[in-house]
């Protein structure tokens, strides 16, 4: 479930519950490459295409020898190179080897020497199997290496390169492209003369996602027009999987930013369509652009930080399968909110004594001193909440 934003008189705002499609919450795993695959989780079980090691190898430096029979060895000239197949060795032979490198069909034990012009060492009494690692001593072809729901990581990544993968059946991190939209807006690593701001929405925003565990964030603004949107919306699409716009969600002459998904070549949901053509009052927008979920969030910063919280976060948290601990706490209710409206209200929290105090956070046009103020979230039922009343807070994840 997702969340429609809507004004409740004085007494704050209300988070109303509204479907987005499942597929954006759980979209198809997809084969990744292996070098682009930290992070991600399997959604299959992973099986050893072959051995390893490949080959019968050498653990240390030294005298590779067939003491399958007793006597003098003779000690060959060549040293066994390693990358390459070496002839099978005679009995009674001894032969140079590296560390790693392949040992020669026919060995049955390796002595340790430290230099190669030792040669009496070639003679010392071998113990069968010393300083060999044989063919599939790690894993067989078909043995199980890593199930299904492991996030692969660094000794992930390192166990399926040595396995010889090149790709895997994985959820990626999701990539994420925010943009801002205000002719007054710049970017974030840009300096600019005059009257120019950074969106504290887009900066909030790429903060959470970050801290959640996203690596791949985009940010960028675009001008007050939508074909700037249009474009900085095709540009970003090309490296996100998820695109998150701010303002431009106004009616009639500011209803820039559902022009631009059209013009980009993206389509609205069909209840956003309905909304436009009805001249409802949808609070966020909801589309895709060549699959890929766009969710329009408004400028206002209590609106875009709880749907930021409560829509966006755990959407990207869920196509990412990042596991989200919600942190609940008790609290007196300071205020009335009326019966007849469900959903979710912002407010925040301050002591009072041993008590908490949970109080509705107020819209203030512009304001991003709330970001500081609010604390979560508390659920409304159908009859309201009286003063008083002793409610769960659902924390904000900071």
């Amino acid at each position: 479930m997702s969340a429609a934003f809507g004004p409740h008189s004085s007494s704050g705002f209300i988070l109303r519950p509204v479907a987005l499609p499942p597929v954006w919450y759980h979209p198809e795993p997809t084969l990744i490459r292996l070098c682009d695959a930290l992070g991600a989780e399997l959604q299959e079980d992973v099986f050893a295409p072959n051995d390893v090691p490949s080959y019968d190898l050498a653990l240390r430096d030294g005298w590779a020898v067939n003491a399958s029979e007793a006597g003098h060895r003779k000690v060959l000239d060549d040293v066994v190179e390693n990358g390459r197949t070496p002839p099978d060795l005679p009995p009674m032979s001894a032969i140079w080897v590296n560390t790693g490198g392949p040992i020669p069909k026919g060995v049955t034990a390796i002595i340790p020497s430290a230099d190669r012009s030792d040669l009496a060492d070639a003679q010392k009494a071998a113990e069968p199997e010393n300083g060999i690692m044989r063919r599939g001593a790690e894993w067989c072809v078909g043995d199980l290496l890593l199930k299904s729901g492991v996030r692969i990581g660094a000794a992930e990544t390192a166990l399926l390169f040595e396995a010889g993968m090149d790709v895997v059946k994985a959820r990626s991190l999701a990539s994420v492209g925010i943009i801002a939209t205000g002719s007054e807006l710049r970017d974030f690593v840009c300096r600019a003369e005059g009257p120019t701001r950074v969106s504290s929405d887009a900066a909030y925003l790429r903060s959470l996602l970050l801290d959640a565990g996203i690596r791949d964030v985009w940010a960028r603004s675009a001008a007050d027009d939508s074909a700037a949107i249009a474009a900085a919306l095709t540009g970003l699409a090309v490296r996100s999987d998820v695109l998150i716009t701010i303002g431009g969600t106004g009616r009639g002459s500011k209803d820039l930013t559902r022009r631009a998904i059209l013009e980009a070549g993206g389509k609205l949901l069909d209840s956003q369509e309905a909304d436009r053509c009805s001249g409802g009052a949808s609070p966020f927008i909801a589309g895709e652009l060549d699959g890929r979920p766009v969710i329009g969030l408004p400028g206002n910063p209590l609106a875009a930080m709880m749907i930021a919280q409560r829509v966006v976060l755990p959407l990207i948290a869920a196509r990412s399968g990042i596991a989200l601990h919600e942190k609940v706490v008790r609290a007196a209710f300071s205020g009335n909110i009326p019966a007849g409206k469900t959903g979710e209200l912002c407010v925040s929290l301050c002591g009072c004594g041993d008590a908490r105090i949970a109080r509705a956070v107020q819209k203030g046009t512009g304001s991003v001193l709330l970001l500081r103020d609010a604390a979560g979230v508390v659920k409304v039922g159908k009859d309201g909440i009286k003063a008083g009343d002793e409610v769960d807070v659902i924390c904000f994840i900071n």
